[in-house]
């Protein structure tokens, strides 16, 4: 059958799966193997200014977040 179906542009390709992780990381980098190497242009983004000093990330403890206010249900319900 493989021999039967294989073609130039869908090839059979083997990958001894015996070893599940070693199999995947062979199929993953066949894969990546046939993909062509493409490099895009990198275009210059222009960002707005600033409307006021920039800002620091505060990398402290975690603090819960408050509690979100829900809808009144019983106001829904009559309606």
């Amino acid at each position: 059958m493989l021999a039967a179906t294989h073609t130039r542009h869908a090839p059979w390709t083997l990958i001894d799966y015996n070893d599940q992780h070693l199999g995947r990381l062979t199929l993953l980098r066949h894969l990546l193997d046939r993909l062509p190497e493409t490099e895009l242009p990198q275009g210059d983004i222009d960002f707005p200014p600033l409307k006021g000093p920039a800002l620091t990330e505060d990398y402290g403890v975690l603090r819960p977040a408050p509690d979100f206010p829900l809808a009144d249900d019983s106001k829904q319900r009559m309606a």
